[in-house]
């Protein structure tokens, strides 16, 4: 069964490709897709031919900014030689990067989740999947997220915090466009295995049609 959760993902990954070609303007934005049905929103563990929309059906898509440098709030304070802990070969460099994208491309599958925030993935989401896999807790994650950002692989935004909304959280994404993501992830903007989702009701060509008369 393809969810709703499932379809929202192959969406955010082939409409920024799309949009940036009409528009110009939203060119390098991220975009976040909800489908809705009698103004409520559809669960993403329902399956996606559970939207109907002859039922007041939307789908509402927003646009994510490029990326901005995170606050210094952040960001953790650099304690003696622990920020330069990083590796200093490339190859070592581009094995924790790849691990990265991959931990962050499994916290964004996440069902029931709009939102990855920075600070959680940084601090428990990543030394949670270092430990999982055996490896001994040597990489400061900071550093790699740090230079993510940097260079584009991983896209940041402001989300509005449910339990502060004087302080928006920030929320980070992968930039699936990037030649390098897609690398790792082994997918291309070609390939990202988007299906069309067949709506009932007549093709919009006969409507059309059929109005013109």
């Amino acid at each position: 069964m393809t969810t709703i959760d499932e379809v929202k993902a192959q969406l955010e990954r082939v409409l920024p490709g799309v949009m940036g070609e009409l528009l110009p303007q939203v060119r390098g934005w991220a975009v976040q897709v909800e489908l809705r049905e009698n103004r409520r929103k559809k669960r993403s563990d329902a399956s996606r031919e559970s939207w109907r929309p002859e039922a007041r059906g939307e789908l509402i898509i927003r646009f994510c900014p490029p990326p901005q440098a995170p606050s210094t709030g952040d960001w953790p304070q650099a304690q003696g030689s622990a920020a330069n802990s990083v590796a200093a070969s490339t190859g070592e460099r581009d094995t924790a990067r790849d691990d990265l994208i991959r931990a962050l491309d499994k916290a964004e599958q996440r069902p029931g989740y709009d939102f990855v925030a920075l600070k959680w993935f940084r601090d428990q989401f990543l030394p949670a999947e270092e430990q999982r896999s055996g490896a001994s807790a040597q990489t400061v994650w900071s550093d790699v997220l740090r230079k993510a950002i940097e260079e584009g692989l991983v896209l940041t935004s402001k989300v509005p915090n449910p339990t502060n909304p004087q302080f928006p959280t920030t929320a980070i994404r992968l930039n699936r466009l990037a030649p390098e993501v897609q690398a790792v992830l082994g997918e291309s903007t070609g390939s990202l295995g988007f299906r069309p989702v067949r709506i009932r009701g007549e093709a919009l060509s006969e409507t059309i049609l059929r109005e013109r008369r």
